[in-house]
C-alpha cells in the first residue's frame, strides 16, 4: 500500500495537515447527518464511522422514532374521540398493534438483505417502496431526506423579487408582486 506521509515533502504535508485541520474545523457532522448516511440503503452500515458515531446515529434515530409513535398515537386518540364511538374501545392503544416494534425497526433495516441492483441515487424511492415494512423508520427517513440541500431555490426568488421591485415600481401592490413572481416560477 502507498505510504503518503513517507513521500511527500514537508511542505506538501504542512498544507495536507492545514487542509484537514481546517475541513475538521469547518465541518462538524451531527447525528442527523449520520441519520441521513444510514437511512440511504447503499451506506446503511456506516463502515467508516466509530462505534461511538454510530450508537449516536442510531440513538438519534430511536428518539426520532419515539416521537413519531408518540404523535401518530396522540393523533389515534384525537380521531377516536372526535369519532365519539359508543363502543367500549380503548383509545390509549399500543402502536405496536398498527406499526410492530418501533423499536425494532432499526435492527430490522440493517439485517434486511436488499438487492444492490434495485439500490437507486434517490433513498426516498426505497422508503416508498418499503413503508410497510417499516412504517416509522420510513417517516423519519423523509423527514430527514426532504431537507434541500442548497438555498438557490429561495435565494432564486429573491432575486426574482429584487428584479421586480424597482425603484420605478416602489409603491406596487403587494400581491401582484406574489402574482408577478408566480408568474415568473412557473414560466421558468
Amino acid at each position: 500500500q502507498y505510504d503518503l506521509e513517507s513521500r511527500e515533502s514537508d511542505g506538501i504535508r504542512f498544507f495536507r495537515l492545514r487542509l484537514v485541520e481546517l475541513l475538521e474545523s469547518m465541518f462538524t457532522l451531527e447525528p442527523i447527518h449520520f441519520a441521513a448516511t444510514f437511512l440511504h440503503p447503499r451506506y446503511r452500515y456506516l463502515r467508516k464511522c466509530t462505534s461511538a458515531e454510530i450508537n449516536s446515529c442510531k440513538a438519534y434515530i430511536r428518539k426520532q422514532i419515539k416521537e413519531i409513535a408518540e404523535q401518530e398515537k396522540i393523533k389515534k386518540m384525537i380521531r377516536n374521540r372526535c369519532a365519539e364511538r359508543t363502543t367500549d374501545q380503548n383509545t390509549t392503544d399500543d402502536l405496536s398493534d398498527e406499526y410492530g416494534e418501533a423499536e425494532d425497526e432499526v435492527e430490522k433495516y440493517l439485517s434486511m438483505r436488499i438487492d444492490p441492483e434495485l439500490i437507486v441515487d434517490n433513498p426516498l424511492i426505497f422508503w416508498k417502496a418499503n413503508q410497510k415494512h417499516f412504517p416509522l423508520l420510513s417517516k423519519v427517513a423523509r423527514t430527514i431526506h426532504c431537507i434541500p440541500a442548497t438555498t438557490a431555490a429561495v435565494e432564486r426568488e429573491f432575486s426574482g423579487g429584487g428584479l421586480v421591485m424597482s425603484e420605478r415600481r416602489s409603491s406596487i401592490n403587494p400581491n401582484n408582486v406574489d402574482n408577478i413572481l408566480f408568474l415568473r416560477s412557473v414560466t421558468q
